[in-house]
């Protein structure tokens, strides 16, 4: 077992990735799947709490899908004893963040297509090179939503491209993403709460265009705010209304804004959440929200996005709030999401190239934010708008 656990810590160090045999310490390269291996192991690196998955997506040397519980079970054994192990998960990942708690949700994104991308031009952090919806872009936004009744689910499926103005103040060209988003159609509160990860898709907008953690890539502790960078960060553009461009080229949301030039209001749907609840625009009262940002609204959970400055982490150029409230799932930079309050075990983010679509969905008007309602789960049409 040390053999493997000591490859496990040379593998984090030099942020490569291999087959761990039976003990697979969850790990993800930039821009990759999920590697070789059996089963998962995770060690969460501030408590030391191990889990284990059988997960259905890691793929043995021969490519074929395993489940091995029993040896996960064995794997986390040796792993909580084995310094070494021990050692491996305080290296820093430097793809995927800084985390809280041992229950944390897990979603790939898709890879963006390098051969469809907009040709967009920066001209650095303090300046920016402003385009035109639809006039300049050379990919228009597309999006498809699906109700799938009997499957219990909502598909939206989108090309990643934001369907307003944008100003470009990094390097990272903005390309088509075939995003596919599957979440309860109606959703189950739960009285466990599920820490959002914090890179990477936490919901989908109504466009269709993810919206991220409020973590930033290069991850370098509590410097790393999205969307109130403090004056030593590197990346600054990820407090926009507009979004901005991942250095994978994927264009996303980090600010509550999500996509919207002022602030959108508490009665406004502004996209869903992955354990399938509606989020709204922001409430005067905070003190009506919990820690996931959600309320009960007749009779019906929903989020809320919280405005800067009722987070602000960041004051004067300085982090004032860190990004974990101590071991808790629900996180103090609750921009968008604090947590999940649902249940989020049915969720899946894929490329819609190399997806399909249960054959029991029907596809409906993606929704607007002036004419949509959410009731009992579900997304209805107002009476001022026409069903396909």
């Amino acid at each position: 077992m040390k053999t493997g656990v000591a490859t496990i810590l040379a593998t984090l160090s030099t942020a490569a990735a291999t087959n761990y045999g039976t003990c697979y310490l969850k790990y993800s390269a930039e821009g990759s799947e999920r590697k070789t291996g059996v089963t998962s192991c995770i060690l969460n690196r501030e408590s030391g709490n191990c889990s284990y998955v059988a997960d259905h997506d890691i793929q043995n040397s021969a490519g074929g899908k395993v489940m091995d519980t029993q040896g996960a079970e064995s794997c986390c054994a040796e792993c909580k004893k084995d310094v070494l192990c021990k050692a491996a998960v305080m290296v820093k990942n430097p793809n995927a963040g800084t985390t809280c708690s041992s229950n944390i949700a897990d979603t790939t994104d898709p890879s963006p297509n390098h051969q469809e991308c907009e040709g967009f031009k920066s001209c650095g952090y303090n300046c920016g090179v402003s385009y035109t919806y639809p006039t300049d872009f050379k990919y228009k936004n597309s999006h498809k939503w699906y109700t799938c009744k009997k499957s219990d689910l909502r598909i939206v499926v989108s090309n990643g491209i934001p369907s307003h103005n944008v100003t470009v103040y990094n390097p990272n060209d903005p390309c088509v993403t075939n995003w596919q988003f599957e979440v309860p159609l109606t959703p189950k509160y739960t009285s466990i709460i599920t820490e959002t990860q914090p890179v990477g898709a936490i919901a989908v907008q109504l466009d269709g265009v993810p919206m991220f953690g409020a973590q930033e890539d290069p991850f370098d502790g509590d410097s790393n705010n999205a969307i109130q960078p403090p004056n030593t960060a590197t990346v600054k553009d990820g407090g926009h209304w507009f979004g901005h461009t991942s250095p994978q080229k994927i264009w996303h949301y980090h600010a509550p804004f999500v996509g919207h030039p002022q602030y959108p209001t508490e009665d406004e749907l502004v996209g869903y959440a992955f354990d399938g609840f509606p989020i709204y625009g922001a409430v005067e009262d905070t003190s009506v929200l919990d820690g996931c940002n959600g309320r009960v609204v007749n009779g019906q959970y929903q989020y809320h996005v919280r405005k800067i400055t009722q987070v602000n982490a960041t004051i004067d150029g300085k982090i004032v709030k860190k990004y974990c409230n101590g071991m808790s799932p629900a996180v103090n930079w609750n921009y968008i999401l604090g947590c999940y309050h649902g249940d989020i075990s049915r969720v899946k983010v894929s490329d819609a190239r190399y997806t399909t679509i249960p054959e029991d969905c029907v596809e409906d008007t993606p929704p607007t934010i002036k004419h949509m309602s959410h009731i009992g789960g579900r997304v209805i049409l107002s009476r001022t708008q026409n069903r396909k």
